[in-house]
């Protein structure tokens, strides 16, 4: 059994360090009876030590 794996990301890089990523896969399994599989993940990451509140 082979898979065919496809990927779309996206990042924005928003102020001070901020960012967010989105990721989408899509995996197609070839000579097998099993259904495609979609997966969407989606991250914020901030920069660590970063002052939240003043």
């Amino acid at each position: 059994m082979s898979l065919n794996q496809d990927s779309l990301i996206g990042v924005y890089l928003a102020r001070e360090g901020v960012r967010y990523y989105v990721e989408f896969d899509h995996t197609t399994y070839n000579h097998s009876l099993a259904p495609a599989d979609n997966a969407v993940s989606v991250m914020l990451s901030v920069p660590f030590g970063a002052r939240l509140l003043h």
